[in-house]
């Protein structure tokens, strides 16, 4: 069972990776082998960083991931249908899968129908899981925010003064070493109108993850990796050979 689990990962982050390439393409004007190989890599090594958590397991992740990297493929591709598919999918496997409809959104902000899949998400939320809405504790917003458990040496937003110094530093290395790279490229990408969209829509995962997760567990960021890559593909698009017309994306 175990072989299995392990396939069934291998599987569903090589979907997330054949559209995280797909993003990279559409927004950089072209992509080679020798990049393809890069961004291999890249995407694999940001996987084993954030898989490094312990203690807890969570076999939702990496799907959402790739739903979150075909949502926004398709986003970029205004493929609304294959949206709603995709949504379908995310919702189906948790209940943050209703933010595809965000992207979108952000995205394609004013054009026809953009507003279709913000709608459509909370409504399969609806329908998929109505006795969640039947529950008190849904309707409390505190069942939303992770407290942590310092016994357990579990970091959360809101327990940040009450955790030793040494604990809280670890933490704030394991969160350094991912946001680093992703510091540098923001700078660059928000120049463009389509980067400055994807700034906001990995911010909004940020947000959630800052409430919703423990601090020091990085394994929700894999959800990141697909946004991120595509900052680096518009803060870095194909340039032109010398005498040619470059075409504005």
């Amino acid at each position: 069972a175990l072989y299995v689990q392990y396939l069934h990962y291998s599987l569903v982050i090589l979907v997330g990776f054949i559209f995280t390439a797909l993003v990279v393409r559409h927004l950089r004007g072209g992509i080679d082998f020798n990049l393809l190989a890069i961004l291999a890599i890249v995407v694999y090594a940001w996987i084993a960083l954030v898989s490094t958590a312990y203690r807890i397991h969570d076999q939702h992740t990496f799907i959402e991931m790739s739903v979150v990297a075909a949502g926004l493929y398709f986003s970029l591709k205004r493929q609304l249908f294959a949206v709603l598919v995709i949504l379908f999918i995310g919702v189906a496997n948790r209940e943050s899968g209703v933010a595809i409809g965000a992207i979108y959104a952000i995205i394609n902000w004013r054009e026809k129908g953009f507003w279709l899949p913000v709608i459509f998400g909370p409504i399969l939320l609806l329908g998929i899981n109505m006795d969640l809405f039947l529950l008190p504790d849904f309707w409390n917003p505190s069942s939303y925010v992770v407290t942590g458990d310092k016994k357990l040496g579990y970091i959360n937003i809101m327990n940040l003064t009450q955790v030793p110094f040494s604990l809280l530093a670890f933490t704030a290395l394991k969160e350094f070493a991912f946001f680093a790279p992703v510091a540098l490229l923001v700078p660059k990408a928000v120049k463009s109108a389509l980067g400055l969209k994807l700034v906001l829509i990995g911010s909004m995962y940020v947000v959630i993850f800052m409430f919703g997760t423990i601090l020091g567990y990085l394994l929700p960021y894999a959800i990141l990796i697909p946004i991120v890559c595509g900052m680096w593909a518009v803060a870095y698009p194909v340039v032109p050979p010398e005498g040619t017309l470059s075409v504005e994306r």
